[in-house]
C-alpha cells in the first residue's frame, strides 16, 4: 500500500497516511488490537492514531460511564464554592450568574440557574455581554450586580481573564466563584474560588466546556445534600509487591495507602510500606502483582510491629470520628490485619465490592481507569467516589437530565470527544433520541433536513449554527429567554428570532466573505482588516479563510464601539498562544488552542499592528506543513459496504474534536452525474463508482472544482463516511486526485 501520496490533490494538499512513519511495530499492534476485538483492521489503526493503544484505554473509551467521571472534587477550590452557595441559601442572599453571549455561556447559565433553584436559592439574576459589551464580565455588570442585591457572583464559561474586574468585585465585599474553561493568564484572578480545569494546579481532565464545568458545580451541589457528606470515611488499601532477600528467602512487601475524608474532602492521608517474612509471604501468594502496582515503596519503611501500631492508631482516628471504615479489598485487609494481631471487629469495615453489591463489571471497569491518575491516592479516592455515586441514584438520575443541554454546548463549542466529553456527548445524544426534549423538537421544526435521531454531526453543523447566530450580533439575550423561558408562547417567539438571526448570518459572512480577495503571500499568517463588521461574525469568517489559505487568520473589524479580532487555526498551530504575546494590546483576551479572540485597546492599535507584523515575521513554520495532511488507511467499497464497517462506525461514536470521524482513501474509482446544490451552488453532489459498487458523495464548498470532476479524470479520493439519518452511506469527500 502506498501510504505517502507524493501526488498533489486538486486542492494543492499533500496526504499522507497518519502514523505511516512509526514502522512495523506500530502496525503490528493495529493487528493484535484488530484480532483481540475482533474489529476490522481500519477500525484498530484509528484508534491507535489516537492513542488509545491499550485494553484499559479501550475498554474505558468503548464503555464510558457517568460513574467513572473524574470526582468534581478533585477541582482544588471545589468545596469552598460549595460551601459559598451554601451560605448563601442559609442567609438567603442574592447570587448574580454572569455568563457568555454563545450556547456554551447560556447552557451553562441554564443548568446553573435551575440547579440553584431546586437548591432552595429564592433570589437569582443571571446576565451576559449585550451588543457590543466585550467578552468576560465587567465593571459596569459587577455594579449592575450590586444594585441587585447580590452577595454572591458566579461567572459561568468567563472570568478566568478578568482579574481587575474580579479585584473590584471583591473589594466591594462580594464573594466571586470562577467557572470557566479558558486558558489563565499569568496572573488568576482573586476570587473566593476558581473552578477551571486549566489550571496547573488541578490534578483535572483539561478539556471540559464551560458549561460542562459548571454541571461539575450542579454535581458537587447534589452530593453535598447527601448524608455521606457529612460523614468521614477512612479508607484502607493494601498492595502485596513480591521480592526476595539477598538470601533468596521468598518475603514480600506490602504498600499500604490510607486517607481520611470529610464533605468528600481528603483531609488527611499516609502512605507507608512494610516486610513480611516467609511464613507471612506464603499466606498472601494470591495476592501478589494481581493488579500493576503504582511503585515499589510508598513513604517510611516499616516494620511489622510498626506497621500494626501505625494501622490500630489509623483504626482509632475512626473510632473518634465515627467515620465509615471503607477498604478497597475486603479478604487481603482481613488476611492483612490477621497476620498483623489487629483485633477490630471485620465486620466494621465496608468493602468497595460490598458498596457495589459485587456488581463485577463495575469492578473491571473502575479498574480500567487506573492508568488515567499518575498518583495512586487520587486513583484510589477515584474508586471510594465512584462508588458513592452508584448508591445515590437520585443524584445520578438529575445529573443525567441536563445532559441533553451540556452535550450540545460541549459539541458547539468543538470540545474534544475524549474522556468524560465522550460520556456527555453519548449519553446525552441517547437521552434526546429517547425523550425527544420539547426544547430540542421546537428546533428541529424550524431546520429543514433534521429529524430524530441526532448525531453530533447534526448537532455541530445544523443546530449550534443556528443557536449561537443571536450572539453573534449581540442578542444572546434572545437564546437565554428560549432556554429559561417557562411560557412556551414566549419560547417559541424567540426561536423565531433565533431562526431570523440565522438567516441574517448566513447571509452576511456569504456577502463579506465573497467581497474579500486574498492576495497570495508568503507570510505564515493572514491577516484581514474590515471596518464595521459584527464582532460576533470575526470567528465564523476567521475560520472560512483559514479554509481557503491554509494557513491561521485574523480577522479584525473597527466599529464605533471598539476594534475587535478573532483568530482561527488548524494543525498545530497554537493561536491562544501567539495572541498572549500581544496581550499588553488588549482589553479582553481569551481563547482556546484554535480559537481566540480580542478586544484592542483604540490608542494602540497602530502599534498593536506594527507588533502583529513582527509577530508574524518570526513564525518559526513553513506554510508547506500548513498543506500537509493526514488521512486513516486505504480501504476498498467491498469493505466499506460490509455489514462490519457499519457496526463499528456506530460503535465508536460520538465523533468529533480530537477523535474525527476517520478519512478514509480509495482509489480505481469513478465520478458520474455531478450535479450543484446548497446555496449559491457552492456544493457539488454525485456518485463514485468502484467496479460495480456506486456511492452517493458530496462535496462541500467545491463548485470551483465542478469543471475538473467532469472531466472524468479524477480517480483517487478521501472521504469521510457518513451514514444519513434514512441510514443510507453517504460519502463526505474531503478532496480528489487524478492519478497516473
Amino acid at each position: 500500500m502506498d501510504t505517502n501520496l507524493s501526488h498533489i490533490s486538486i486542492q494543492n494538499i499533500k496526504w499522507i497516511e497518519k502514523n505511516f512513519d512509526k514502522g512495523v511495530e506500530f502496525y503490528k499492534k493495529v493487528d493484535l488490537i484488530s484480532q483481540l476485538y475482533s474489529m476490522p483492521e481500519y477500525i484498530a489503526k484509528n484508534l491507535l492514531d489516537y492513542e488509545i493503544d491499550s485494553e484499559d484505554k479501550i475498554n474505558s473509551f468503548l464503555n464510558p460511564s457517568i460513574y467513572f467521571l473524574h470526582p468534581p472534587y478533585l477541582f482544588k477550590d471545589m468545596h469552598i464554592a460549595v460551601n459559598l452557595i451554601k451560605e448563601a441559601k442559609i442567609k438567603n442572599d442574592t447570587v448574580f450568574i454572569f455568563g457568555d453571549s454563545d450556547v456554551d455561556g447560556i447552557v451553562g447559565i441554564k443548568i446553573l440557574f435551575d440547579a440553584l433553584q431546586k437548591f432552595g436559592i429564592k433570589n437569582i439574576y443571571y446576565s451576559i455581554p449585550e451588543n457590543d459589551e466585550p467578552y468576560g464580565i465587567s465593571l459596569e455588570k459587577i455594579d449592575k450586580a450590586i444594585s441587585k442585591g447580590a452577595k454572591l457572583i458566579i461567572t459561568v464559561d468567563n472570568g478566568i481573564s478578568n482579574f481587575k474586574e474580579i479585584e473590584y468585585a471583591r473589594s466591594k465585599g462580594l464573594n466571586v466563584v470562577i467557572t470557566d474553561h479558558h486558558n489563565p493568564q499569568d496572573k488568576i484572578p482573586p476570587a473566593n474560588a476558581v473552578v477551571n480545569p486549566k489550571l496547573e494546579h488541578y490534578q483535572y481532565p483539561l478539556c471540559l466546556s464551560g458549561s460542562a464545568v459548571a454541571w461539575k458545580i450542579v454535581e458537587a451541589l447534589l452530593f453535598s445534600q447527601t448524608k455521606i457528606y457529612s460523614q468521614y470515611i477512612s479508607f484502607f488499601d493494601f498492595e502485596v509487591i513480591t521480592f526476595k532477600n539477598k538470601y533468596s528467602e521468598n518475603n514480600c512487601t506490602i504498600n499500604m495507602t490510607y486517607f481520611l475524608t470529610f464533605n468528600l474532602k481528603i483531609i488527611e492521608s499516609i502512605s507507608f510500606s512494610f516486610i513480611l517474612n516467609t511464613t507471612d509471604s506464603n499466606k498472601l501468594k494470591e495476592y501478589r502483582n494481581s493488579l500493576k502496582s503504582y511503585t515499589f515503596s510508598l513513604g517510611k519503611i516499616y516494620s511489622k510491629d510498626e506497621a500494626r501500631d501505625s494501622i490500630i492508631q489509623l483504626i482509632n482516628i475512626k473510632k473518634e470520628e465515627k467515620s465509615i471504615l471503607v477498604t478497597s479489598n475486603f479478604e487481603l485487609t482481613q488476611l492483612i490485619f490477621s497476620i498483623l494481631d489487629i483485633r477490630f471487629d471485620i465486620n466494621e469495615i465496608k468493602s468497595i465490592e460490598k458498596l457495589i453489591d459485587n456488581e463485577s463489571n463495575f469492578l473491571k471497569l473502575l479498574y480500567t481507569y487506573k492508568p488515567f491518575y499518575i498518583r495512586k491516592l487520587d486513583f484510589l479516592y477515584f474508586m471510594l467516589y465512584s462508588t458513592i455515586r452508584y448508591n445515590y441514584p437520585k443524584c445520578i438520575n438529575e445529573l443525567i437530565s441536563y445532559l441533553p443541554y451540556v452535550s450540545i454546548a460541549t459539541i458547539a463549542d468543538i470540545m474534544p470527544v475524549v474522556n468524560e466529553n465522550r460520556y456527555i456527548i453519548s449519553k446525552g445524544l441517547q437521552v434526546i433520541n429517547e425523550l425527544k426534549p420539547e426544547f430540542i423538537t421546537n428546533i428541529l421544526s424550524s431546520l429543514i433536513n433534521i429529524s430524530y435521531p441526532l448525531s453530533s454531526y447534526d448537532i455541530i453543523w445544523k443546530i449550534s449554527p443556528l443557536l449561537n447566530s443571536p450572539g453573534r450580533f449581540g442578542k444572546g439575550e434572545i437564546l437565554l429567554n428560549f432556554f429559561l423561558s417557562k411560557n412556551d408562547e414566549h419560547s417559541l417567539i424567540s426561536l423565531k428570532e433565533i431562526n431570523d438571526y440565522n438567516i441574517k448570518r448566513t447571509m452576511i459572512v456569504e456577502e463579506i466573505f465573497n467581497s474579500i480577495k486574498i492576495s497570495s503571500t508568503n507570510k505564515p499568517i493572514v491577516v484581514i482588516e474590515k471596518e464595521g463588521i459584527e464582532p460576533g461574525l470575526t470567528g465564523l469568517l476567521s475560520a472560512r479563510f483559514v479554509n481557503i489559505t491554509s494557513k491561521p487568520v485574523i480577522f479584525i473589524t473597527k466599529t464605533k464601539n471598539g476594534i475587535y479580532g478573532s483568530m482561527r487555526s488548524k494543525n498545530s498551530f497554537n493561536s491562544f498562544q501567539f495572541l498572549s504575546k500581544l496581550s499588553d494590546f488588549f482589553e479582553n483576551f481569551g481563547g482556546h488552542h484554535f480559537a481566540a479572540g480580542f478586544t484592542v485597546i483604540k490608542d494602540k492599535y497602530e502599534k498593536f499592528i506594527e507588533k502583529l507584523n513582527d509577530s508574524i515575521s518570526n513564525v518559526d513554520f513553513e506554510s508547506e506543513s500548513q498543506n500537509l495532511m493526514y488521512y486513516t488507511y486505504e480501504i476498498t467499497f467491498d469493505e466499506l459496504i460490509d455489514p462490519e464497517f457499519e457496526k463499528w462506525y456506530k460503535l465508536l461514536q460520538p465523533y468529533g474534536e480530537d477523535f474525527k470521524v476517520p478519512l478514509f482513501y480509495t482509489r480505481n474509482i469513478s465520478l458520474v452525474n455531478p450535479s450543484y446544490i446548497g446555496r449559491n451552488n457552492s456544493s457539488i453532489k454525485l456518485k463514485v463508482f468502484q467496479d460495480s459498487i456506486a456511492i452517493d458523495a458530496i462535496f462541500f464548498k467545491s463548485k470551483q472544482f465542478f469543471n475538473e470532476i467532469k472531466l472524468n479524470s479524477i480517480n483517487s479520493l478521501i472521504y469521510e463516511p457518513y451514514f444519513m439519518q434514512n441510514n443510507t452511506l453517504t460519502l463526505m469527500i474531503q478532496d480528489l486526485f487524478s492519478e497516473n
